[in-house]
């Protein structure tokens, strides 16, 4: 091995290796890039030249050895063969739009520029196929997840979606586009070329994350859709500000559908702290709870995940030339295409889908607690055996007393089958057959002022009974008296 030599890497060049040679014992060779220490010469190795002013390389990347570095080059040689020059991927995009248009009349391809004193550079990209349009319009959901992923190539741009729901609940890719950052300006022209493409739809709905240029580009762009917010994006926000176990509610209220049920928590969160609704009403404006959710979209998504999904669909191409990254999203497009189309064909003469026969075993598991009953030709009464509306017997004070059995009548209903009704009949006397009196009673003529015996209790056992009054055993004792003296005479 040879003397250890600092060397700076500032790009490779194969035309004119022996004249690019840049070699330094102790500093850097140019300026804010990274330096790497590296033998000389490695035996049975080729050496590698580097050039400052052809730099087709990343410049400042820091390599851990020579063989890795080696490794990088021939990676790159190999895609310059494949996809040439990163600078004409740009160009070529202009030969990508005009074969779309001739192969799929109906297509959108656009192409930003942007013009200065020293020429006109590339800046943004939008593209929508025609059988995306088609099957968005035809056969998916009004409903759109929008969201950018970045470029981890040379250009680090982003890479903006839109994306639906079919049928069967499977992803469906609507639209695509490159832009250099997620500002206004530029979600607003992806937007426009959007609406451009698919018109607008009644009754759609746009979800997107927490970004602010693209809810203000909803906004201009779709006035009358309805904005979405990602939960998931809105609860990471929110558990920083508000931490305990009285916010647990925002999942359940962001969950149900009964806007009775979910003001409820909401009143619970608010009363927990003073804040909670100031912070939600400013900056988390959108819908993103199913309680508000328009009923004729038939999407029930409180998350964005659909545009994950597309990111991680699309994780193997970030790295690519612009041109070739899309032409091979063009690619995967037509792939996805062909499969549901195969499947498609697969499912003709069915009445239900895959998905929605799957949805209903699920739910039909769940259904003891109803009771069917059949009353014709595809009509059935079905009730609800649950506790859930339980309703107590009203609370009442017991009167006093044995309960009464029969009704109490009024004073107008007649006698009916019964001979005396209670204060309907008067008594009468037997001795002097006068009404309103009984013969015992002091109003008989008869009677006189004889006064009644009074009723006495006595002490010790009576003569005639547990229960006899004093006159009953006086006139007991008299009586056999009276018969002795009327025998006598």
């Amino acid at each position: 091995m040879g003397e250890e030599t600092m060397f700076a890497f500032v790009g490779l060049t194969l035309e004119k290796p022996s004249d690019a040679v840049e070699k330094m014992n102790s500093d850097p060779i140019v300026d804010e890039i990274m330096d790497i220490t590296v033998d000389d010469h490695i035996p049975n190795e080729e050496t590698i030249f580097y050039d400052m002013e052809d730099p087709p390389m990343d410049v400042g990347t820091v390599y851990a050895n020579m063989n890795d570095f080696r490794r990088a080059v021939k990676q790159h040689i190999a895609r310059e063969k494949l996809y040439g020059t990163w600078e004409d991927s740009f160009g070529n995009l202009f030969n990508f739009k005009a074969m779309v248009e001739l192969k799929m009349p109906g297509s959108v391809v656009e192409i930003g520029l942007k013009e200065t004193e020293d020429g006109v550079y590339f800046q943004r990209f939008f593209c929508c196929f025609k059988p995306s349009i088609n099957g968005f319009l035809n056969g998916c959901r009004p409903y759109l997840s929008v969201d950018a992923t970045a470029l981890n190539g040379r250009w680090n741009g982003q890479l903006a979606s839109a994306t639906t729901l079919d049928g069967h609940n499977w992803i469906f890719p609507v639209a695509f586009g490159l832009f250099e950052s997620e500002t206004n300006e530029e979600w607003i022209w992806f937007m426009e070329q959007l609406k451009r493409a698919i018109g607008s739809p009644p009754h759609l709905a746009i979800c997107s994350d927490a970004c602010k240029g693209l809810e203000n580009a909803v906004k201009a762009v779709f006035p009358l859709a309805e904005h979405r917010e990602c939960f998931f994006h809105l609860m990471k926000n929110f558990s920083k500000r508000f931490q305990g176990q009285i916010f647990g509610h925002m999942y359940p209220a962001a969950r149900t559908f009964c806007p009775i049920y979910h003001e409820h928590l909401m009143r619970k969160m608010y009363e927990a702290h003073d804040r909670v609704q100031p912070f939600l009403e400013t900056y988390h404006r959108l819908l993103w709870m199913r309680s508000k959710f328009s009923e004729e979209i038939k999407c029930d998504y409180i998350t964005n995940n659909i545009a994950e999904v597309w990111n991680r669909w699309v994780k193997d191409l970030k790295d690519l030339p612009i041109a070739e990254l899309v032409d091979s999203l063009r690619s995967k497009f037509m792939e996805l295409y062909a499969r549901r189309r195969n499947i498609g064909e697969r499912l003709e003469g069915h009445t239900m889908l895959p998905i929605v026969v799957r949805h209903l075993n699920v739910l039909s598991r769940k259904l003891g607690q109803l009771k069917v009953k059949v009353g014709g030709m595809g009509e059935a009464e079905v009730t609800e055996i649950t506790d859930r509306h339980k309703v107590l017997p009203p609370l009442h004070k017991r009167a006093p007393g044995r309960p009464r059995k029969n009704r109490i009548p009024g004073c107008l209903e007649g006698k009916g089958n019964k001979s005396r009704i209670k204060g309907m009949w008067q008594v009468q006397c037997m001795q002097c057959k006068e009404f309103g009196h009984m013969e015992s009673s002091a109003n008989c003529v008869f009677n006189g002022t004889k006064k009644s015996c009074r009723k006495s209790r006595a002490k010790g056992r009576p003569l005639g009974g547990m229960h006899a009054s004093a006159c009953q055993r006086q006139e007991a004792v008299e009586e056999p008296m009276r018969y002795k003296e009327f025998n006598c005479v």
